[in-house]
């Protein structure tokens, strides 16, 4: 079973409710309120409504912050130039760069409408500063209530699949590196495969990364961690092709090898056999260590890939073992 992350439409689907939902309660809310340019409420909703709690709640603050800043230049603009387009254009030249060098540019398009609420009025009152601030109060509140509504189940079983898909292909990926060692007449497509794995790991981890910032207040960074856990063996397994692919006329090499990824390959899923797994891969390091000294050129070469192929394989099982821990 292979996994190749696909466009989820149930994402999309909830998305777009929490937008369209959110919104019309937020500018329902502000004309409650008889607030002026109620439906502003609802555009602050939609552009501060973000895939993760994490996101929107960052978003919110910074439109805050951020606001202050606006509201403070437009008054002074206001009192010492007047209301007139050349006072819009220069407060909005100071506040994009000063977003832009602080990154915060993406909360620029509503203080941008903010100011066009109240630059071409013959003069701003206390009203009309804190109708703006309602509005936006307003807005972000909506924004963080509505991206509570999230399924978590449907995420946590979508990584739950993910990961036994992932460990599936591990053990299809050591049966091929067996068959590779073992015959170098064969073309594979092992190393293809690897690469493959290791683009489908970064997309699982932006999706963990997704659930874990999701799942506020809750601490659940399990899925982010394995599969970063297991994009670094990916890492390693790639970095030893070359040092295979030279060592498979070696008949003892390929005999340690071979014993020792199909013992790999039995365990994948396992957590309880890196230990002793290390264990004995540590043997065998110390054995080759000990072995008499090579009598050619190319009998230590030889060695020299086999001792750094099983350095490689015990860095494999460490980051699973400390992943487990």
């Amino acid at each position: 079973m292979e996994f190749i992350p696909k466009i989820n439409l149930n994402d999309y689907t909830m998305h777009a409710l929490r937008t369209g939902i959110g919104s019309s309660i937020a500018i329902l809310i502000a004309e409650f309120f008889s607030l002026d340019f109620s439906s502003s409420a609802g555009i602050i909703t939609l552009l501060t409504l973000a895939v993760t709690k994490t996101e929107t709640i960052r978003l919110g603050i910074n439109r805050i912050s951020t606001f202050l800043i606006t509201m403070s230049f437009t008054l002074i603009f206001h009192l010492f130039l007047g209301n007139n387009w050349f006072t819009f254009g220069m407060v909005l030249i100071i506040i994009t760069f000063i977003f832009s060098y602080k990154n915060l540019l993406s909360t620029l398009s509503v203080n941008a409408v903010s100011i066009t609420h109240l630059m071409f009025r013959s003069k701003i009152t206390v009203h009309d500063l804190l109708n703006e601030f309602y509005l936006l109060l307003i807005g972000l509140a909506i924004a963080i209530i509505v991206n509570q509504f999230q399924d978590y189940s449907r995420q946590r079983k979508f990584l739950e699949c993910s990961k036994e898909s992932v460990e599936q292909r591990f053990v299809c990926i050591f049966e091929k590196m067996i068959d590779y060692v073992k015959g170098p007449e064969k073309k594979s497509t092992i190393w293809d495969e690897i690469i493959q794995l290791e683009n489908d790991l970064m997309e699982l981890t932006k999706c963990a990364v997704k659930y874990q910032q999701n799942r506020l207040p809750v601490k659940d960074d399990y899925f982010v961690d394995y599969f970063e856990m297991r994009l670094q063996q990916c890492g390693l397994l790639h970095n030893l092709h070359y040092e295979i692919k030279n060592i498979r006329s070696n008949e003892e090499a390929i005999q340690i090898i071979s014993l020792f990824v199909n013992e790999i390959k039995k365990h994948i899923e396992d957590q309880f056999f890196c230990s002793e797994q290390i264990d004995y891969l540590s043997e065998l390091i110390v054995e080759l260590q000990e072995e008499y000294v090579p009598s050619s050129k190319q009998e230590f070469i030889n060695k020299a890939r086999l001792y750094h192929i099983l350095k490689d394989f015990e860095d494999f099982l460490k980051f699973k073992k400390r992943f487990y821990e």
